[in-house]
Parts: structure tokens; C-alpha cells; sequence
């Protein structure tokens, strides 16, 4: 895993690396609903770091 900080420095995890500094990107879809009154609660956890939504649309679903 690797991400650019807002020190403006790459962090990277290597295989033996247990950093508290090591990047991480957690993914969900949702309904719009269930994500508007997630974010609140992700402001309030991620004390450095970035909060992005994006809109999906899906294109199949089995």
C-alpha cells in the first residue's frame, strides 16, 4: 500500500512494516441515504487524513 500525506511525503507499507503512518483506503457502496449519515460520523473518527465520496454507477449487479 502507498498514499501521499498532507505532509506532502509517500508513505508506504512494506511487507514487515507496522507503521501508524501507513495508508489506508477503505471502500463502501451504498445507498445515498446510508453514506449522508455516514460521513458525519467519519469526520469525527478521521483525525488526519481525507473523506471522499464519489458517485458509482453500477453497471451489473449478479
Amino acid at each position: 500500500m502507498e498514499g501521499f500525506g498532507e505532509d506532502h511525503v509517500i508513505h508506504k507499507q512494506s511487507l514487515f512494516s507496522f507503521s501508524e503512518h501507513t495508508p489506508v483506503m477503505i471502500e463502501s457502496i451504498g445507498t445515498g441515504e446510508v453514506l449522508e449519515n455516514l460521513i458525519p460520523i467519519l469526520k469525527s473518527i478521521v483525525v488526519d487524513g481525507i473523506v471522499f465520496v464519489t458517485p458509482v454507477s453500477v453497471a451489473m449487479n449478479n
